[in-house]
């Protein structure tokens, strides 16, 4: 089994800092990161958004230059993009992820088609939402593999009301394990309720 870590500590965190993170927060984060054995850094969204939001929700070139001279070679670059924002931009990327609730993934595979992004092999990932609320349903579970588009290189699970159980995980990864020929798969949990 190849596990890889993602770490999405400024994305993630943006929620709590507005995506501003201090110069010393980040040259310490960045030491450290670049120390573990964590394989991809999402570091924040891509955005032509216009709003009060931090340099980590509207990351530019400059500031992906400078992640990128702070990590590991071998460390990889990613960054989250809304499903309906699409920009063609930074080269210090490695690969992007799109956040999309699973009703939405048959809209994907058009939009891949369309978008030249994925010419340059950046590595295309989904983040699927609202775990808990569908993760009992198998027509939608078997339907979201029958739909992603073949680009797709991880699905991961996000669980985003930290409300699923370890037992729920366990029987929910074991139903999907069926599909692991056809993709690899993640998850992403929060801890809302302390499991």
């Amino acid at each position: 089994m190849n596990n890889k870590v993602l770490d999405c500590t400024l994305r993630d965190g943006g929620y709590y800092t507005d995506w501003h993170f201090s110069a010393k927060f980040v040259e310490n984060y960045l030491k450290t990161i670049r120390s573990l054995p964590i394989n991809i850094i999402e570091v924040g969204y891509l955005s032509d958004q216009n709003d009060n939001l931090g340099p980590f929700y509207h990351l530019d070139a400059s500031t992906l230059s400078f992640i990128k001279s702070k990590i590991r070679k071998n460390q990889k670059v990613f960054a989250m993009i809304n499903f309906k924002i699409i920009n063609k931009k930074e080269k210090c990327l490695d690969g992007i992820r799109f956040a999309i609730p699973p009703n939405k993934i048959s809209s994907l595979s058009k939009m891949v088609k369309d978008v030249p992004y994925f010419e340059k092999k950046l590595s295309l990932n989904i983040n699927l939402m609202y775990l808990s609320q569908w993760i009992n349903n198998k027509k939608l579970i078997s339907e979201i593999f029958k739909s992603t588009p073949k680009e797709v290189k991880t699905l991961a699970f996000v669980d985003s009301h930290g409300s699923i159980t370890p037992d729920q995980v366990d029987i929910f990864f074991r139903e999907i394990n069926r599909f692991k020929k056809k993709i690899d798969f993640g998850c992403h949990f929060h801890n809302n309720c302390g499991l």
